[in-house]
């Protein structure tokens, strides 16, 4: 970390900035710096006022008058961000949709220069569901915020952007969102509160972010827009991230419609199917495995004349086989068919059993049908 000094982004943020050969030229300048000067951003002035006696020709070149004039002009918040910025081990696509209210606006980053300024964290916040080349990790947000202690030493954060404690709210809302949002990819929707901040305390951060119940309960105003706090019908509370709960009531609302809408019509001799897939008869079955295929035909024609329906069952009582023959049904497969699962291995494995009679369904995992939708 001490190697990676004070401001690796320096780079990717002078080349947003529009310096043509900005990352170079940041290790020119952080080379030449820790040899001759004290104050860093007053020698990065120096370079960009008049770079000949600091830089190679070919360095100078690159930083022409509309830069000068740009930089010298620029207003103080703009570059209290520029160098808030520069802490952060960002890539070049980072720095320009992160610097420029106009790029955070098309990338759907909704927040201003002040909002970033005032809680650095926000950009985990507002990245989190993005693509890898946008998306910055609360542990590299942290990393920022807090640096090793020499680099803090020197390098201390202006206000209002210095947090007053390592269980600052900022912080504390950030970190029980990466919680939260790593539970929701295992498939748990919401979190007990002893186990929250159980996993709070766990999480790879240095210095750690000690938090309790209590502490939570005292900044619930302040995680609202992105975390809620519900109860159990035993009193126990667990949060849930604000826009999981947004989900689940369109969910709702979708899943309600269709359970009061009229049965589809499949004509379909679904026992039939399952004698031609397994082979045998009622003739030759015996008692258990007869009574097996009865309740799957049923299963299959509940499946398919419901507009919505669940199917549950113990492992290896042939889920995905009811499944692979509701599927070959002509009348089925001809409307098309879209497979999801919670991971890709699952995906892959749900659509070779299914798919087995050579029908090319449509496949994904829950998180490339919701960047897909």
């Amino acid at each position: 970390w001490e190697e990676r000094g004070a401001f690796p982004g320096l780079g990717p943020m002078l080349s947003a900035f529009g310096i043509q050969l900005g990352i170079p030229m940041a290790r020119e300048i952080k080379a030449t710096f820790e040899e001759n000067h004290d104050d860093f951003w007053e020698y990065v002035d120096a370079v960009i006022k008049d770079p000949e006696p600091y830089l190679s020709e070919d360095l100078c070149k690159s930083i022409t008058p509309i830069v000068q004039k740009t930089w010298k002009t620029l207003n103080p918040e703009r570059k209290q961000l520029f160098k808030l910025l520069c802490r952060f081990a960002i890539n070049l696509d980072q720095a320009e949709a992160l610097f420029f209210e106009s790029q955070r606006a098309k990338k759907h980053i909704n927040c201003t220069d002040r909002d970033i300024i005032e809680n650095p964290y926000i950009l985990y916040e507002r990245t989190r569901l993005k693509l890898d080349n946008l998306y910055l990790s609360v542990q590299k947000v942290d990393r920022a915020v807090f640096p090793v202690p020499s680099i803090a030493e020197k390098y201390p954060l202006e206000a209002p952007t210095r947090l007053v404690s390592d269980n600052d709210e900022r912080r504390v809302r950030a970190v029980v969102i990466s919680v939260l949002e790593n539970a929701a990819v295992q498939g748990h929707t919401f979190l007990p509160c002893d186990i929250l901040t159980d996993q709070v305390q766990n999480m790879t951060l240095e210095p750690t972010c000690p938090v309790t119940a209590d502490m939570i309960t005292a900044i619930e105003s302040f995680m609202k827009p992105e975390v809620m706090k519900r109860e159990m019908k035993d009193g126990s509370e667990y949060y849930k991230l604000v826009r999981l709960n947004e989900f689940d009531i369109e969910i709702e609302k979708r899943v309600r419609k269709r359970l009061k809408a009229a049965k589809l019509q499949v004509n379909a001799d679904w026992r039939g199917m399952l004698d031609k897939k397994f082979g045998g008869s009622k003739k030759h079955l015996p008692e258990l495995e007869e009574k097996a295929r009865e309740e799957k035909a049923a299963v299959l024609k509940t499946l398919a004349e419901s507009r919505f329906s669940v199917l549950v069952g113990d492992a290896g009582t042939g889920k995905t086989t009811v499944l692979s023959v509701l599927c070959s049904e002509p009348s089925i497969a001809a409307g098309g068919v879209l497979l999801l699962a919670p991971t890709g291995k699952a995906t892959v494995r749900l659509k070779e059993s299914v798919s087995k009679g050579g029908q090319n369904f449509t496949a994904y995992n829950v998180a490339q049908f919701l960047t897909k939708s």
